[in-house]
């Protein structure tokens, strides 16, 4: 059988780091960001008001309808914004992939990725983020990993946000398992199956429009602080050291209508820790 690559794109909030055990494998923690709720500092149900928050993300992987061949304890959902798509939601599992076929070693190098500020000595001296606070860990062993950014066009002029590309070669068929509290899921897809795993605002799921990115008065990129620990004033520096060049993306990436640019900037990058 000739052999074939599959692609997975990384896009939106996915921090890829070696720091979390197996240290001989790349891990990617996608942070939770859900709805914020009303404060009950106030005993005035009147006076409630919602807590500074980030907009709700939703943790998903978005594949073609023709590349998928099997579906095992996921039942795959139309995704809005482009009808050639299907995704499945994430939530807690341990992602992992398989194929048949030669594959190299992931290298242990930095990607040319926007980095974490590390704005306190608290945060400095952790090395290992708290995996229980992300809505999917993805952990990588082998294939090819490179960085790019969204190639602008004329719907979508502002593009700063960095993705990251694993490609994986295979004779013929890719396997992702996504495991959490003992129970396994399954998606078998053809091998040059173009795969997105995404972190980004749950409205997109739904109607592909996204609102202003700060609505609840908070940049999304602070979901990456909500992995590590950190004092009081390091929400003062908060922010991420963006690379200065980054090639355009080879081929199609996922494109959305929306009404924020923070979907397409840095705000919503991949990063990496440490």
């Amino acid at each position: 059988m000739n052999e074939m690559i599959a692609t997975i794109q990384f896009v939106g909030l996915c921090l890829f780091t070696t720091a979390v055990p197996p240290h001989d494998r790349m891990n990617v923690l996608l942070p939770r960001s859900e709805a914020s709720q009303p404060s009950r500092q106030s005993w005035l149900p009147w006076r409630r008001k919602a807590a500074p928050a980030i907009e709700e993300h939703s943790a998903v992987i978005v594949f073609r309808d023709e590349d998928a061949q099997a579906e095992i304890g996921w039942t795959s959902q139309d995704f809005t914004p482009d009808a050639a798509f299907q995704y499945v939601r994430l939530s807690g599992e341990t992602v992992t992939f398989h194929t048949t076929g030669p594959n190299v070693a992931i290298p242990q190098e930095r990607l040319k990725l926007p980095e974490m500020k590390a704005c306190c000595n608290m945060m400095a001296k952790q090395r290992i983020p708290e995996t229980r606070r992300a809505a999917a860990i993805v952990k990588i062993d082998r294939g090819s990993l490179s960085t790019c950014t969204v190639e602008p066009t004329a719907e979508d002029p502002i593009s700063e946000r960095a993705d990251t590309r694993l490609a994986i070669r295979n004779s013929g068929s890719l396997v992702i398992w996504a495991t959490a509290r003992g129970q396994t899921k399954a998606l078998v897809l053809k091998g040059d199956a173009k795969v997105f795993i995404s972190n980004l605002p749950t409205r997109m799921m739904t109607d592909g429009i996204v609102v202003a990115a700060h609505h609840h008065g908070l940049p999304h990129y602070e979901a990456y602080y909500s992995l590590l620990k950190h004092d009081r004033n390091c929400s003062l520096k908060r922010g991420l050291i963006y690379p200065e060049v980054l090639a355009a993306c080879a081929t199609k990436t996922l494109r959305f209508h929306y009404d924020s640019k923070e979907v397409v900037s840095s705000e919503c990058s991949n990063s990496q820790w440490p």
